[in-house]
C-alpha cells in the first residue's frame, strides 16, 4: 500500500545519504565535489531508468523478470542499426520504444485480461528476448557513428561551478544527458504517482485488487497500463 511504498523510499533515501556520508568521512577529496555527485547519476543512468520502470510494475503488485533481456535487445538492436549508413539516433530512439512498446502489450495484455502468471509470462519474454538478440548479433558490437559519438561525449558545462585538481588546476563542472534524463524521469513519475488518477489507482490495486475493484476501478486496465508503462 501507500505507507508501505513511502516506507520503503524513505530506507531507501536513508541508506542513501548514509552510505555517501560515509564516503565523504573517508574520501573527502573525491566525493565532496559535486562532479563526483553528478557522475553517479551518469555512470549509473541506464540502471535508474530500469529501476523506475520496475518501480511502476511493483507498486501495481507486479513483477517483470524479462527487464534485463529487453534492455539488453533494445540496445543491441540500436547498436546495429546505428552502425547502418544514413541512420539516425532518432531512429533508433524510435526502434528502442517500439520494442519496449511491443513487450509491454504482449506481455502487460496476457497478464491483465488472460490472468496468466507474471512470473510465467516475463520468464518466457527474457527467454523470447535472449533468443532475439542472440540471433541479431552474437558478438559485441562498438557503434562508431558520427552522431552517436557526438552525443555520447556531449556534456553540459557550467563554468562557475566545479573544483581544482592535484595540479591546482580549476575543473569547470560538466553534467552528461544521462543525469539530466534521470532527474528529469524521476521528478515525471513523482508527479504521475503523486498527483495522476493512474497512480491513485496503482496504488490501490496493488495494496488490494479486490477492494480496488469494489472502489470502482478497473483493475485490468489498470495492471495492463502498468505493463505498458514499465516497458
Amino acid at each position: 500500500d501507500i505507507s508501505n511504498a513511502n516506507l520503503l523510499f524513505f530506507i531507501a533515501t536513508v541508506i542513501f545519504i548514509v552510505m555517501y556520508g560515509l564516503a565523504i568521512l573517508f574520501y573527502p577529496g573525491s566525493f565532496l565535489q559535486l562532479q563526483t555527485f553528478f557522475d553517479l547519476f551518469s555512470l549509473n543512468a541506464p540502471l535508474i531508468i530500469v529501476t523506475l520502470a520496475m518501480t511502476i510494475v511493483m507498486i501495481g503488485g507486479g513483477i517483470d523478470i524479462s527487464v534485463g533481456a529487453v534492455t539488453g535487445l533494445v540496445t543491441m538492436c540500436c547498436a546495429v542499426l546505428l552502425e547502418l549508413k544514413m541512420k539516425s539516433v532518432g531512429s533508433a530512439v524510435i526502434l528502442a520504444l517500439g520494442i519496449g512498446i511491443a513487450f509491454g502489450l504482449l506481455q502487460g495484455y496476457l497478464i491483465s485480461y488472460l490472468d496468466i502468471q507474471p512470473f510465467i509470462i516475463t520468464l518466457a519474454g527474457m527467454f523470447l528476448a535472449n533468443g532475439l538478440l542472440t540471433t541479431i548479433h552474437k558478438d559485441p558490437l562498438n557503434v562508431t557513428a558520427q552522431a552517436f559519438v557526438s552525443l555520447r561525449d556531449f556534456e553540459v558545462v557550467i563554468p562557475w561551478l566545479g573544483s581544482y585538481n592535484r595540479r591546482g588546476i580549476f575543473i569547470p563542472l560538466g553534467i552528461k544527458p544521462g543525469a539530466i534524463i534521470v532527474v528529469a524521469l524521476i521528478v515525471l513519475l513523482f508527479i504521475l504517482m503523486k498527483w495522476s488518477r493512474f497512480g491513485r489507482n496503482l496504488y490501490a490495486v496493488g495494496g488490494n485488487s479486490q477492494s480496488a475493484l469494489m472502489l470502482g476501478i478497473n483493475v485490468r486496465k489498470t495492471k495492463f497500463y502498468s505493463y505498458l508503462s514499465g516497458s
